[in-house]
């Protein structure tokens, strides 16, 4: 993880490369808005750290995502997702 923006009174922007591994939400519309309740990977936390996108997403259970993003309440609240590796399909 790096930080791509510090301000002095806002929280810093980070660049955060992780795997999502799973939804609470997914695409579900409030006030006209997407909104995507997910688990990431993390060291900190065995069951994942909870991340909150508003806007659709077309990433699933598994994938190798980076997204831009800053912590708020032990949240992690995505600017903008990156899907760099889908999950393998078994056929």
């Amino acid at each position: 993880m790096s930080i791509i923006r510090r301000h002095k009174r806002r929280a810093p922007i980070f660049l955060w490369t992780t795997e999502i591994l799973s939804f609470k939400e997914k695409n579900i519309v409030y006030n006209d808005k997407f909104k995507n309740v997910f688990f990431c990977k993390s060291k900190e936390k065995e069951d994942g750290q909870m991340c909150i996108m508003w806007g659709r997403t077309s990433a699933n259970t598994g994938d190798k995502v980076e997204i831009k993003c800053k912590f708020l309440n032990n949240v992690i609240l995505v600017k903008s997702m990156l899907v760099i590796e889908r999950k393998k399909q078994d056929e």
